[in-house]
């Protein structure tokens, strides 16, 4: 009996009560409340650090570009045109930034067009001493223009890489007047190069549509556009920064420094724009291998901005959710850029409007304070 008893208690001091389980079931409850910010923070700064590379990566090819071309890649003509391999890399291309530095990544192929298509190889780029076939070209740039590059989307957006078109004739442009538009998904990027620090309200579309220099009477339109534009550096004179239409601005063209002046950046977008539906007020609307446009060059006439939408952003900024000037991100405290030399940097929300305007000429004469940004 005694040996009974004994077993007994212990048995029953063993079992937990109610009142401990509660206990023990809130205690695990506050760990895990405070575990889920430190881990979600933790993704954060590697998403931040995956972005940081992917702009590190693009500011290497445009420096690669620089050195290959004497030039870093031109801005192109327009929001009509995309990327043509066959006309180089200076004032005739149209394509913009991006698809100007494709050779200098593992893209090559993209830029050159070379695509296998219902088992037939097209390309855009026209062999030697050949004609350009244009139902090729058509076909080629159609392909580009729906292939992700997945470098130059930011991991936190978590952003579809295609979304609709939004209308245009696009690729028909480049090819002569050749009938079919480009339609369906087009590939985007969350990136966008330095135009300056003023306010561009002239993000053009180039030359008249079918102003191909192969199509009828292309040649004379083409040059009726170039004629109406200063050539070269000067070409806009409001674009003080790296990267605009037809540019070609040199390393000794930026006298404020390559470590003073930014190359490119990630660019404000709405969260209402991270999907695959059709474009909206301040979404992409074109291709990222377009060429002058605002989904692919920004200014510093903002300082950037954190993604928001709805009736509070629209307090706090006056462009409301249709900005298409201002760089920006989906990080929590900072937008991350590439200066012209090379190397990243973050740059706060909270930072000195001066001091980013500034950053954004390449020969305005200013002095950049980086403990402001």
């Amino acid at each position: 009996m005694f040996s009974s008893r004994t077993n007994h208690g212990a048995l029953g001091r063993s079992a937990f009560t109610l009142v401990e389980l509660l206990v023990v079931i809130t205690i695990i409850g506050i760990l895990i409340g405070m575990l889920v910010p430190a881990v979600n923070s933790a993704r954060e700064a590697g998403r931040s650090v995956q972005c940081k590379s992917n702009l590190n990566n693009l500011g290497k090819a445009c420096l690669a570009h620089e050195e290959a071309q004497q030039i870093f890649p031109t801005g192109g003509w327009g929001t009509m045109w995309v990327g043509d391999p066959d006309r180089g890399f200076g004032e005739q291309q149209p394509g913009g930034w991006l698809y100007n530095i494709l050779p200098h990544t593992d893209m090559n192929n993209l830029h050159d067009q070379q695509f296998l298509v219902n088992g037939q190889s097209i390309s855009g780029k026209t062999p030697p001493g050949q004609q350009p076939n244009n139902t090729s070209k058509q076909q080629a740039m159609q392909q580009m223009v729906g292939t992700p590059w997945p470098i130059v989307l930011c991991p936190t957006r978590h952003r579809t890489a295609l979304s609709a078109f939004a209308g245009g004739a696009t690729v028909a442009n480049n090819c002569g007047g050749v009938s079919a538009p480009s339609s369906g998904q087009v590939a985007r990027t969350d990136y966008a190069v330095n135009g300056g620090s003023a306010a561009l309200d002239q993000y053009g579309t180039g030359p008249a549509v079918g102003a191909d220099a192969s199509s009828a009477g292309g040649t004379q339109a083409q040059t009726a556009y170039f004629g109406s534009r200063t050539t070269g550096n000067g070409a806009f004179t409001q674009c003080t920064g790296v990267c605009f239409e037809r540019s070609t601005i040199r390393k000794d063209d930026i006298k404020d420094g390559l470590s003073c002046t930014l190359l490119a950046g990630e660019k404000y977008l709405a969260p209402g724009c991270y999907g695959m539906g059709a474009p909206g007020s301040g979404c992409d609307s074109q291709s990222l291998y377009v060429g002058m446009s605002s989904d692919v060059v920004r200014t510093t006439s903002q300082t950037p901005m954190q993604d928001r939408a709805g009736a509070a952003y629209l307090v706090q900024d006056v462009l409301g959710n249709s900005n298409v000037v201002a760089f920006g991100s989906a990080h929590p405290n900072a937008a991350n850029f590439v200066l012209c030399d090379g190397h990243t940097v973050a740059i706060n929300y909270s930072v000195d409007p001066g001091t980013f305007t500034a950053l954004g000429t390449r020969a305005g004469g200013d002095t950049v304070d980086f403990s402001k940004l």
